[in-house]
């Protein structure tokens, strides 16, 4: 994988910050940077286009204060 400038500045705000946005036009890669965060941080990603993940947001409250210890990749 490429190494990317922005990595390091995403893992500080995200040691700052609840919550951190990833945007940018498309295929730059955006999705795979966030899941290279496997490797660093324990972290689950949800697809938010699969019917099954998407159910999984049903109570989006308790579901994130269920998982409040993982970095949650949408």
């Amino acid at each position: 994988m490429i190494n990317r400038y922005i990595t390091q500045s995403l893992l500080k705000h995200l040691s700052q910050m609840p919550a951190v946005a990833l945007i940018g036009v498309r295929q730059v890669g955006k999705t795979t940077l966030a899941k290279s965060l496997h490797k660093t941080m324990d972290t689950l990603c949800l697809d938010l286009e699969s019917p099954s993940d998407l159910l999984k947001l049903g109570d989006p409250e308790s579901f994130f204060e269920m998982h409040a210890d993982k970095l949650i990749i949408l």
